[in-house]
This record gives C-alpha cells, sequence and structure tokens, in this order.
C-alpha cells in the first residue's frame, strides 16, 4: 500500500492536471470566441446591409484590439495550463518514477515555448529597425528557431502522452487516461498534416476534456 506521503504526491498531481486541462479549455474558448468576432466582423463590414468597402477605421481597429487582447489573455492561460501540467508531472514522478517521462516532456515543452517567445522579442523589433535586409536574415534565423521550437515541442508531447496512457498501470487511475494520451498523440500527429490538421486540433481537445474527466474520476477513487 502507498504511503500517505506518496498518496499525497498522487493526489496533487491530478488535482493540477485536472485544473491545467481546465484552463487549457478556457483557453481554447477565448481562442475561437476572438477569431469567430474576427471573421463576423469582416464579414459585416464587407457583406451587411449598407456595408461600405471603407468601413470606419475606428470599428476595425477596436474590433482588432479587442480579439488581439482576447487572443493574448487565452495564450497567458495556455501558459498557465502547461506549468500546471509541468508541477502535476513532477508531483506524478515522485509517485512512480516510471510517470517522469511525462515530467521530461513538459520540461521540452516550455522550454520551446520559451525558445520561440525569446525569439519573436528580440528578432521582430531587430528586422523592423534594420530594413529589408536585416529583415532577410533575421527572418531566416527565425524559421530556423521555429523548427528547433517545433522539434522539442514535438517530442515533448509524445513523451507526455506516453506518460497519460500508463497512468492506469496504477489499479486506483482511471483507465480514460489511456485513451486521452492516445487521443493527445494522434491529435499532434494529424495536426502536422496541414489538409486535415483541424481534425488535429479536435483530437487534442477531446484528450484535454478527457484528461480533465479521467483526473476527477481518479480523486473520487482514491479519496472515497
Amino acid at each position: 500500500m502507498a504511503s500517505q506521503q506518496n498518496l499525497g504526491e498522487l493526489i496533487a498531481g491530478l488535482r493540477k492536471l485536472r485544473t491545467g486541462a481546465l484552463i487549457s479549455l478556457i483557453a481554447v474558448i477565448l481562442i475561437i470566441v476572438s477569431l469567430s468576432i474576427i471573421i463576423f466582423s469582416a464579414g459585416f463590414f464587407m457583406l451587411g446591409p449598407g456595408a461600405s468597402p471603407y468601413p470606419p477605421m475606428a470599428m476595425i481597429t477596436g474590433t482588432v484590439m479587442f480579439s488581439l487582447v482576447v487572443i493574448g489573455i487565452a495564450a497567458v492561460l495556455g501558459l498557465i495550463a502547461y506549468i500546471l501540467w509541468f508541477m502535476a508531472a513532477g508531483h506524478l514522478k515522485r509517485y512512480n518514477i516510471k510517470w517522469g517521462i511525462g515530467r521530461v516532456g513538459m520540461t521540452l515543452q516550455i522550454i520551446a515555448l520559451a525558445i520561440i517567445a525569446l525569439a519573436l522579442i528580440i528578432i521582430l523589433p531587430t528586422a523592423i529597425i534594420g530594413g529589408f535586409k536585416v529583415f532577410l536574415g533575421v527572418f531566416a534565423g527565425f524559421v530556423g528557431i521555429m523548427f528547433v521550437g517545433g522539434i522539442l515541442s514535438i517530442v515533448g508531447a509524445i513523451l507526455f502522452a506516453i506518460m497519460l496512457i500508463r497512468l492506469p498501470e496504477e489499479p486506483k487511475i482511471d483507465s480514460g487516461f489511456k485513451v486521452a494520451g492516445i487521443f493527445y498523440l494522434l491529435g499532434l500527429i494529424v495536426s502536422l498534416i496541414p489538409t486535415i490538421n483541424i481534425v488535429g486540433l479536435i483530437l487534442s481537445i477531446v484528450a484535454v476534456i478527457m484528461i480533465y474527466t479521467s483526473s476527477g474520476n481518479s480523486l473520487k477513487i482514491i479519496q472515497q
């Protein structure tokens, strides 16, 4: 039987997984709402009754700014979700060393996000200030950095998915985690195919929903 300390690690890990999944879903909803506003507004400005080919700039600017703010909030929430999953993976690793692969995966994904964010902060202002020739050189560097960040993110996501698949090896853990891990992995692979990447996005969202529900179910069983 697991000690109370180890059981505490398991419970803490599941709670953070659940909270991270919930925050991630809220971020997805905000992005969908923001993009819907942009699409609806574009149709209204261009196709609506009495639409002018030159709609008021203040309306366009306001819509774009509002959407960017919402997307910015969603990005912050997404980062918080990643951090919570990173912390969750740490708790789960301390409970079962075999689950440590998830911690490595989340570490790689956070490093990838940091690399891409740092590249945007440094490279884009440099390109704007330096002119066209500088922009071409900087853009090539940016593409290279994005490639490295993308590879790290993909490898990290695969490792995290493997951890999810392994979780039901513990008797008290909901078996839905295995399906969540498979969907998470499939979502990643399918999203890399341009013609059907929307399917990959849907699979990833379903995986996050299953992480949320499976975490809740597991906590109910453990705390009975």
